[in-house]
């Protein structure tokens, strides 16, 4: 569906367009400025939608980029070259529905100072990307040993090549899901509102009592997390969670899913009286 939402804004946008172009005045014939109205309507399409916001932007440039390509009179082969390169990078995005998010240094100096200090830290980040979160915390944490798992081909190699010089961190292709949790003190995501509720299932199954979740601007839904620490204009939103908080959000996702079918009876009985 998600792909799907971006094809059919992207339709919109020109059947908009192309329906709008015989009624301006002079009529519009600049391919320029073609390629600008029909990146706004696929965008507002986009925003109709109920898309990412990230997506309206890629739908306002995609017919600009498209027309830049047609001038540049470039070798196909650049373009498949660059396309597998792309793909390579962000796989994850089709995958999973989770992006290529990468911690900027604000939020970093946050995650510091809420990781645990009583024992040396051994820390897992899902979707590591590169390793930038995992080279810092290696950097300021020596004692301490930081894995990084990543399921897309390229990313993960730079990840790998870029962290070789630190021996206690660890980048490793692999899907996170399949990926015990249960030998890590510290949990660190930054991936997605997509997969949020399955990871706080598989944490509240797979981590010690002790350990910590740490989601980087996404909360686990149905619960309340151990601590939240809010955004600000430089810094994303850090929440917290340990595996009591985690098994309630379990207990109340099961609870309301358990009450969905007798509002659905309820509803289906009112229709019957009416």
């Amino acid at each position: 569906m998600h792909l799907f939402k971006a094809l059919l804004a992207q339709v919109i946008g020109w059947i908009i367009t192309i329906l709008a172009l015989p009624l301006a005045t002079p009529p519009i014939t600049n391919l320029w400025l073609i390629a600008i109205l029909q990146g706004a309507f696929a965008a507002g399409g986009s925003i109709l939608l109920k898309a990412a916001p990230w997506w309206m932007c890629l739908h306002a440039v995609f017919s600009l980029l498209l027309v830049c390509a047609l001038h540049l009179n470039l070798p196909p082969i650049l373009w498949l070259l660059g396309f597998g390169i792309l793909l390579l990078l962000f796989w994850n995005s089709f995958s999973s529905r989770v992006p290529l998010f990468l911690t900027n240094r604000s939020t970093l100096r946050t995650l510091i100072r809420v990781l645990p200090k009583e024992q040396p830290l051994n820390l897992v980040d899902l979707g590591c990307g590169t390793g930038t979160v995992l080279r810092q915390l290696a950097r300021r944490f020596p004692d301490g040993q930081f894995y990084g798992i990543e399921n897309a081909p390229l990313t993960c190699m730079i990840g790998k090549w870029l962290c070789r010089a630190l021996p206690n961190c660890h980048v490793t292709r692999g899907d996170m899901w399949e990926h015990d949790l249960s030998v890590y003190n510290v949990v660190y995501c930054f991936l997605s509102p997509v997969p949020m509720p399955d990871i706080g299932k598989k944490a509240a199954r797979e981590l010690t009592p002790d350990a910590l979740l740490i989601s980087n601007s996404f909360a686990i839904p149905y619960t309340e997390p151990l601590r939240e620490i809010e955004a600000t204009r430089r810094s994303r939103a850090l929440y917290l969670y340990q595996r009591n908080n985690l098994l309630a959000m379990r207990d109340k996702g099961a609870e309301m899913r358990a009450k969905r079918p007798a509002i659905s009876r309820m509803r289906t009985h009112s229709k019957h009286a009416s």
